[in-house]
């Protein structure tokens, strides 16, 4: 099967849809997907192949999921940050989906902190590590030196450490132990915050790769600049075949 996760920026580009069809993806996890969103691109996506659909959205954010098979709503659903969390279940490929979509260190109206939210993630995650099971979605943390410049100090980097210390491993490094790809970029310096963890009984991935041209991303812009402000979204999309 083929995964994608993508963090969409709210969801309004009208070509969300085409661009996760053209990716030929299985299974899409779009996170940063308002509520206000998710009619229009369930419908397109209905039309597109793509009948199934998740989601844990509000008026400023959330997280969707779409499938060419079925999905159900998996037991793990007691998240600090409800809408910063989907647990889906797919018996079309035997596999537990989890999607995440990491806070930053400011909080968002009454959200938990930061740490609360990944304190919980860590062990949670502990509970499906032994499942066939993957983590994925926009992180916005990663390890210094290694996801994003060495002076820069990632917010969460520990509990990101911890992940991979309980068992997890980072699809990603598994084909590319070297690096050199990012998912999100500002001021010209790349950064990659969007992972695919992969439990301890999956096999490695026969390929993992962020797509930046679907997206219309220039890396050398500001998410800021009009221009990068006119592409469907200012992060690479993650893609994934199981």
């Amino acid at each position: 099967m083929t995964l994608i996760s993508w963090n969409i920026r709210g969801g309004s580009h009208p070509g969300v849809v085409d661009a996760v069809s053209a990716l030929g993806s299985d299974v899409a996890v779009l996170v940063d997907c308002r509520a206000s969103h998710v009619d229009r691109i369930v419908a397109k996506a209905a039309d597109a192949g793509y009948p199934h659909h998740l989601a844990s959205c509000t008026d400023y954010t959330g997280i969707l999921m779409l499938s060419t098979h079925a999905l159900t709503y998996g037991a793990i659903d007691q998240a600090p940050i409800r809408h910063r969390w989907l647990h889906a279940v797919s018996e079309q490929w035997g596999l537990e989906i989890a999607a995440m979509y990491g806070p930053l260190p400011e909080t968002i109206r009454d959200e938990p902190s930061l740490k609360e939210f990944w304190s919980w993630l860590v062990s949670t995650c502990d509970l499906i590590v032994d499942r066939m099971a993957v983590l994925c979605g926009d992180f916005n943390t990663g390890i210094s030196g290694t996801d994003g410049p060495a002076d820069y100090h990632f917010s969460a980097g520990s509990q990101f450490r911890d992940l991979t210390a309980h068992g997890w491993r980072d699809a990603y490094r598994e084909l590319h132990p070297g690096g050199g790809e990012y998912s999100w970029w500002n001021n010209g310096r790349g950064f990659r915050i969007d992972h695919c963890m992969l439990s301890r009984g999956q096999r490695a991935p026969s390929r993992v790769a962020y797509t930046k041209e679907i997206t219309g991303i220039r890396p050398g812009r500001s998410p800021s600049d009009a221009a990068e402000m006119s592409t469907i979204s200012d992060h690479a999309a993650l893609v994934v075949d199981l």
